[in-house]
């Protein structure tokens, strides 16, 4: 049966532990970062101006 195989040596404990405050940190600015490249993309091609230039549509 195949298993698990490390380099010799080491074992998965030798890796550290996935911390809270850096992997929300980087979720945080990888979501901000998503949002906004989105929204950019999203009011350049959508028209987002010339759709909320008429207050009746606005």
């Amino acid at each position: 049966m195949g298993g698990l195989s490390f380099p010799k040596g080491t074992t998965p404990m030798e890796n550290p532990p996935v911390r809270f405050w850096p992997l929300a940190a980087k979720t945080v600015v990888s979501h901000t970062l998503t949002y906004f490249l989105m929204g950019v993309l999203a009011a350049h091609f959508l028209h987002y101006a010339a759709l909320m230039s008429h207050p009746d549509r606005a």
